[in-house]
């Protein structure tokens, strides 16, 4: 019995464990022949890819002969039609205009370089390419067929935005007889409905007066059509606050003992808004050209022929006793005022005016409809303050409305201050003021 056991063959432990070693290598590496990056199952899926990549490029190409066949000269959106017939898309927002992506309909493909010739430089890319001062009043277009409207002695700045969305700059080439204020820039703000960069609208941006939700969401407190009436909108800072018509209790500025000022023309920027399908706001916090050596702009200050440029550069003095910003720190509202219509005062064909709350407010609108969300509650206290352009804060080509420093605007509010908790020092509205202010 012993002798049988002895002779009868087996397999040792040992093999066992080496058996089952070499099986696992083996595995491991039919797995990874399967499932690595260049594995069968990636390789099937990337010859898949290729397959409907090529299938989409195909039936674009014919949309493009389709589209020739049909028209001497075909346009983008001749060729657009062609492919939504050719059910490669469904609507025109899947082409982006400005550089002629072609977002494909399921399965998605993002297919560029086939519209290239069809790519046209609009009124807006060319006129900031040539240089071009626009000698009368004139209606462009950028790529995406949005208007703007060039006030005669601007042109387009070199570093503009090519579109609405982005931001169109347009820089004072002699506009105004002050070469102080020449190369001022301003930011259009249009009203209506704006074709964005991706051929998708947005919302409708009515010219009013708004609050803003926790979430950004605008509501029209008093459109512009009822300009007349004085609503009053509660604010964080104050009570109430009302962008008036006309004089009362303080007002338009021709007024010797007004204690804020009202707009220069409210009813006119209102009708200008609504014939231009737009208006201007300065690109820069206000520099003060005409007053280079920094003295403070105060009730002392003969403002007559102060003007503010909004591009040129210069200190000014500050809360802070140096001479860091050029911005009117020292400068009452009524003083900032006649400023600002100083400005333009001897221009034929434009008007410049301190910010009313519709210009304010609408301008929050647009900026959120254009992509950066919740905008308007996205004030930033500053610490330290700093020459205009040179912060980091920045957009549509707009520098320096949610920070910095706070904004005089033509409203008047009622007199109690909640963040001091007590009479206001001032019936004028301060926009994007986050530090703590001085009362007295």
């Amino acid at each position: 019995m012993k002798e049988i056991l002895k002779n009868r063959k087996g397999i040792t432990l040992i093999a066992l464990i080496v058996t089952i070693i070499v099986l696992l290598i083996l595995a491991g590496i039919s797995i990874g022949a399967i499932t690595s990056n260049n594995g069968i199952i990636n390789q099937a899926k990337n010859a898949k890819n290729d397959t409907e990549y090529s299938q989409w490029e195909e039936q674009i190409d014919v949309a493009i002969v389709d589209a020739e066949n049909k028209h001497r000269e075909p346009t983008m959106d001749d060729v657009i039609a062609e492919l939504i017939n050719k059910k490669v898309i469904n609507d025109e927002s899947q082409v982006n205009k400005k550089d002629g992506t072609i977002t494909t309909n399921e399965p998605v493909y993002d297919i560029e370089g086939k519209l290239d010739e069809y790519i046209k430089i609009s009124q807006v890319e060319k006129a900031k390419n040539e240089g071009k001062k626009f000698d009368e009043t004139t209606t462009i277009e950028d790529v995406m067929g949005n208007k703007i409207t060039i006030p005669s002695g601007f042109k387009i700045a070199e570093d503009s935005g090519d579109t609405v969305q982005e931001g169109i700059v347009i820089e004072d080439v002699d506009a105004s007889s002050d070469v102080n204020v020449q190369g001022s820039q301003f930011v259009w703000i249009p009203v209506g409905t704006v074709i964005k960069d991706d051929g998708s609208e947005s919302k409708n941006i009515e010219l009013g007066r708004y609050s803003f939700e926790k979430d950004g969401t605008p509501i029209l407190e008093q459109s512009a059509e009822n300009f007349l009436e004085e609503v009053a909108i509660t604010s964080e800072d104050y009570d109430d606050y009302y962008e008036l018509s006309d004089y009362r209790a303080g007002g338009a500025v021709e007024y010797e003992f007004a204690e804020n000022a009202t707009a220069l023309d409210l009813e006119g920027f209102i009708e200008s808004t609504k014939k231009n399908g737009g208006y201007y706001i300065g690109r820069f916090e206000s520099s003060i050209a005409s007053n280079p050596k920094g003295e403070a702009i105060n009730s002392e200050t003969d403002v007559s022929k102060v003007t503010c440029a909004s591009k040129i550069s210069f200190g000014c003095s500050t809360f802070f006793n140096d001479n860091t910003g050029d911005l009117f720190t020292m400068c009452e509202q009524l003083n900032a005022s006649k400023i600002c219509i100083n400005t333009y005062k001897n221009a034929s064909n434009v008007k410049s005016d301190l910010m009313n709350s519709y210009s304010w407010d609408t301008t929050l609108v647009y900026i959120q409809e254009m992509g950066h969300e919740n905008y308007a509650n996205n004030l930033r206290k500053t610490e330290t303050i700093k020459n205009t352009g040179e912060t980091e804060e920045e957009v549509c080509h707009i520098f320096d409305l949610s920070g910095n420093l706070g904004e005089w605007t033509t409203e008047y509010c009622d007199r109690y201050d909640k963040i001091n908790d007590k009479e206001s020092w001032s019936p004028c509205t301060v926009r994007n003021d986050k530090r703590e202010r001085n009362s007295e």
